[in-house]
C-alpha cells in the first residue's frame, strides 16, 4: 500500500511539472510586439494596440496596418518610423502627431436625399475623432448615388478645410455636373439581334437615366446569352447631355442538334442478360429571328417501349415589353401501361436579365393503354393507374447570379414551380363493362364512386444550386432538388418519374416513381475551358411513394465521374455512374454509361 501511495504521489508531481512545462511552452509561442513613441509617452495600452500574436507573419501584417488604424482614431499624421524584428519579438517606433477632432462638417449645400443614401449622421462629425477613411467612404457613397442617377461626371470634395488646435472644420460640397441619359444602344458586328430585346434584357432603355451600376453589368449579362459574344468590350460615346452605349457583338453558334446514347444492362422475358441501347435526340433553335426566342424539339427513347416527345417555344420581351410567352407539349408513352400528355401555356415576366416569373395554365391528360381486367374483376378494386384529366394553374420563379450560366464558377441558381388544380377521373370502358360470373349483380361502375370523380391536386417542385470557386480552375457544386404531389388519392401515372443522367445519377432513366423526393448533390469540377470540365459527383436521395396501393420509403445513393469537352463543332459528354438503394448493395455490373454530343450550327 505504501508503494502504491508513493507511486501515486510521484505521478501527481510529474503531472504537475508537465502541466507547468506545457503552459510555459504555450506562453513562449506567442510573438511579442513592443512599442516606442517619438513624440509622446507609451500610450499603446490606453489605445488598445495589440501586443501578442500567434506568429511573426501576423505581427508583420498588423504593423503594416498600424498607420490606417491610428488615422481612424484621429491621428492623421501617424506613421511608422522604424521596425526591428527577431525570432521572438518585434519593436516598432511610431510617430503619432496631434489628434484631430471634428469641430463641424457643414453639409447644408448637399441635398438631404444624397446624405441619407450615403448613411450620413451629423453626430459622427461633431466632437468626434477625425476618421480619414470614413470621410472618404462618405464621399464615395455620395458619388455612387450620383453616378447611378444620371450624373457620370459628378465631383464630391471638401472645401474650406481648417484646423485650429486639432479641431477640424470643413464644408462638404457636391458638383453634380450635367445630367446624362442613355439615348440609345448601338450595335457593331454581324449579330442578328433586336435592339428592343437588348434594351429590355440589359435594362437600359432608350432615353433612360444614366446608371453606372447597370452599365457595369453589361459584359456579364451578355455572357449569359448563348447566341452572341463580345468581340471587344463595350464603351460609351458622350454627347452634350446624352450618351450612346456601343456594343461590339459577334454571332455565336448556339442552335444545336445533339444526341445522347446510353447502354444499360437488362434482361429479356426469358431472363437472359442483354444490353439495352437508349437514345435522346434534341433540336434546339435559338434566336433565329433575332428576338431572343427559342424553339425546341426533343425525342427520347430511354426505356423499353417508352418514347417521349417534347416540343416548346419561348419568346421573351414580346413587342418590347417585359412580358413573354412560353408554350410546351410533353407526350410520354410508358411501355404498354399508359399515355401521358402534358400541355402548358404561360405568360413570362422578366424582372431583369437574371430574374423571371411565369404564370401558366396546364392540362394533364392520362389514358390507360392496357388494363389488367382479370385482377380488377377478382379484387373488385381499381388499378393503381387511372384515366384522368387535370387542369392546373401554376406559378414559376427563376433567379440566378452565377458568373456564367452554362458552366458556372460561383453563384446561385434557384427555380421554384407550384401549381394547383382539379383532377377529373374518367371511367374506363374495359373496367365498367366487366362482368363477374360468380357475382353477376356486381356493378364495376360503382368502383369509381368509391374514389370520387373530382379531387384537388397540388404539385411543388424546387431546385437550388450553389457554386463555390475553390481555385483558379476548380469549383464545387452543391444542389438540392425536391418535389411533391398532394391529393386525396394519388395514382401511379401522375407521380414524378426521376432517376438517370439529369437527376439521381446511377439509376435507370425515369425509373423511380415518387410522390415526394429530395435529392442532394455534391459535385467537384476541374474546369478545362469555358464549356469543358472534368467532374466527380455524389447524389443522395430520399424518395416516398404513397400512391394507390403503395406506401414505400427509399434511400438512394449514386456516385461517379464524367467529362464535358468542347470542340469547334460541339460538346462531347461522357459519364459513368453507379447507384444503390437502401435494401440493395452497389452492383458495378448495373452501372450506367452515358455518351452525348452537342453540335452547334
Amino acid at each position: 500500500m505504501h508503494q502504491l501511495r508513493s507511486a501515486v504521489y510521484k505521478t501527481g508531481i510529474l503531472t504537475a511539472v508537465a502541466c507547468v512545462v506545457l503552459l510555459c511552452s504555450h506562453a513562449q509561442t506567442k510573438y511579442l510586439l513592443n512599442y516606442r513613441f517619438t513624440d509622446t509617452a507609451d500610450v499603446s495600452t490606453a489605445m488598445g494596440l495589440k501586443k501578442e500574436f500567434d506568429d511573426k507573419n501576423l505581427c508583420s501584417q498588423y504593423i503594416f496596418e498600424l498607420p490606417a488604424l491610428l488615422q481612424k482614431k484621429g491621428f492623421i499624421a501617424a506613421s511608422v518610423d522604424t521596425v526591428t524584428m527577431d525570432s521572438a519579438q518585434a519593436m516598432v517606433v511610431l510617430y503619432l502627431g496631434k489628434p484631430w477632432r471634428w469641430a463641424k462638417l457643414t453639409t447644408s449645400s448637399v441635398p438631404t436625399e444624397l446624405l441619407n443614401a450615403a448613411g450620413y449622421r451629423d453626430r459622427n462629425y461633431t466632437k468626434q475623432a477625425l476618421d480619414y477613411a470614413a470621410i472618404q467612404q462618405l464621399q464615395v457613397k455620395i458619388l455612387d448615388k450620383l453616378e447611378n442617377t444620371g450624373y457620370p461626371f459628378a465631383n464630391v470634395y471638401l472645401d474650406s478645410f481648417a484646423i485650429q488646435d486639432g479641431d477640424v472644420t470643413a464644408v462638404l460640397k457636391v458638383d453634380k455636373g450635367p445630367e446624362y441619359k442613355v439615348d440609345s444602344i448601338r450595335v457593331f458586328g454581324d449579330v442578328k439581334i433586336s435592339n428592343r430585346f437588348l434594351q429590355r434584357y440589359l435594362e437600359i432603355s432608350d432615353g433612360s437615366i444614366y446608371q453606372k451600376q447597370k452599365l457595369l453589368t453589361i459584359s456579364s449579362r451578355l455572357l449569359q446569352l448563348p447566341y452572341l459574344y463580345e468581340e471587344q468590350k463595350w464603351n460609351m460615346t458622350y454627347l452634350g447631355t446624352g450618351s450612346i452605349v456601343n456594343l461590339y457583338l459577334k454571332e455565336r453558334k448556339s442552335s444545336q442538334v445533339n444526341g445522347l446514347v446510353g447502354f444499360l444492362p437488362a434482361t429479356d422475358e426469358a431472363g437472359r442478360n442483354k444490353l439495352l441501347v437508349t437514345g435522346d435526340f434534341n433540336l434546339n433553335l435559338k434566336n433565329g429571328f433575332g428576338l431572343g426566342e427559342a424553339l425546341t424539339m426533343q425525342f427520347q427513347q430511354i426505356q423499353v417501349q417508352s418514347p417521349r416527345l417534347q416540343l416548346g417555344y419561348q419568346q421573351p420581351f414580346l413587342f418590347g415589353s417585359p412580358f413573354g410567352v412560353d408554350v410546351s407539349f410533353d407526350g410520354l408513352k410508358k411501355d404498354s401501361s399508359f399515355l401521358n400528355i402534358n400541355m402548358q401555356i404561360g405568360v413570362l415576366y422578366a424582372f431583369g436579365g437574371n430574374r423571371s416569373a411565369k404564370i401558366f395554365y396546364q392540362q394533364f391528360i392520362s389514358n390507360l393503354l392496357t388494363v389488367d381486367t382479370i385482377a380488377v374483376r377478382n379484387s373488385k378494386r381499381l388499378p393503381d393507374q387511372i384515366d384522368q384529366t387535370t387542369s392546373n394553374i401554376g406559378l414559376e420563379y427563376e433567379w440566378y447570379n452565377t458568373d456564367y450560366r452554362f458552366n458556372p464558377r460561383k453563384g446561385f441558381d434557384v427555380k421554384f414551380t407550384g401549381s394547383a388544380g382539379i383532377r377529373k377521373i374518367r371511367a374506363n370502358n374495359n373496367i365498367t363493362s366487366l362482368k363477374d360470373p360468380l357475382n353477376p349483380v356486381f356493378n364495376y361502375q360503382a368502383l369509381y364512386d368509391s374514389v370520387g370523380t373530382r379531387a384537388y391536386t397540388f404539385r411543388l417542385k424546387a431546385s437550388v444550386a450553389r457554386y463555390f470557386k475553390t481555385g483558379k480552375q476548380t469549383t464545387f457544386k452543391t444542389a438540392i432538388n425536391a418535389g411533391m404531389v398532394q391529393s386525396p388519392r394519388i395514382f401511379r401515372n401522375e407521380l414524378y418519374q426521376i432517376g438517370g443522367f439529369r437527376l439521381l445519377r446511377g439509376f435507370d432513366e425515369e425509373s423511380i416513381f415518387a410522390s415526394a423526393y429530395a435529392v442532394l448533390t455534391t459535385e467537384y469540377r476541374i474546369l478545362l475551358g469555358l464549356n469543358s470540365f472534368l467532374y466527380a459527383f455524389a447524389d443522395g436521395g430520399l424518395v416516398r411513394n404513397n400512391s394507390q396501393f403503395a406506401n414505400t420509403n427509399s434511400q438512394l445513393f449514386g456516385a461517379g465521374f464524367g467529362m464535358a469537352f468542347e470542340t469547334k463543332a460541339g460538346i462531347f459528354n461522357i459519364a459513368f455512374a453507379a447507384g444503390k438503394r437502401n435494401d440493395l448493395p452497389f452492383n458495378l455490373r448495373q452501372s450506367k454509361i452515358h455518351f452525348g454530343y452537342v453540335n452547334f450550327f
